[in-house]
């Protein structure tokens, strides 16, 4: 086998395990991005494999004043509407990734009560207008560079606000980094 044989394989499945999902011991996880349409297929194809879809839509800003999240001209109802008439038990997480933040307002963000609470609401209200089950969310390797502690206490308060919505959330946490060596 080389490279090529590899390449020209890589989309081949079996139509007859296509909606059998093997690894029943866990949920499955599965992200689509808008610059590959063919994930979004793959998605629908797949639909029965996945416990998890979590498209790649949204990110959260915040200026200092306000917070506000974008990409929801990307949101595509019907397409979510296809997966969940293939499967009834699949939820939709979108990931959310905090965007452009400066230092001192992730500072504001861990350490006021006042901000986090605006923040969380601000991310719950949305989850909720647009009925998904919760939340991917980005923000480790921005919210890693501060104190264990603050990190702890926005992500307990994340966690109450979503628990208090019914809305799970599933924090996204790269793999480590420790002095320019990355951990394989």
């Amino acid at each position: 086998m080389n490279i090529k044989d590899i390449l020209d394989k890589a989309y081949n499945f079996s139509e007859e395990i296509k909606d059998i999902k093997i690894f029943n011991s866990g949920n499955t996880l599965g992200y689509v991005t808008p610059w590959n349409n063919y994930g979004y297929e793959i998605a629908k194809k797949f639909t029965n494999k996945f416990s998890f879809i979590s498209p790649v839509w949204l990110s959260l800003t915040y200026d200092g004043n306000d917070f506000q999240i974008l990409g929801s001209q990307d949101i595509d109802i019907k397409w979510i509407m296809d997966l969940q008439k293939k499967n009834s038990e699949i939820k939709i997480f979108p990931r959310l990734l905090f965007d452009n933040w400066t230092p001192s307002n992730f500072i504001k963000l861990v350490r006021s009560e006042y901000i986090t609470s605006r923040c969380l609401e601000t991310i719950s209200r949305f989850l909720l207008k647009y009925n998904f089950d919760g939340v991917v969310l980005e923000m480790w390797l921005q919210i890693g560079v501060y104190s264990k502690s603050d990190a702890y206490h926005f992500l307990t308060h994340f966690g109450q606000e979503m628990k208090n919505k019914n809305l799970i959330y599933i924090l996204a946490i790269p793999p480590p980094i420790y002095r320019g060596y990355v951990y394989h």
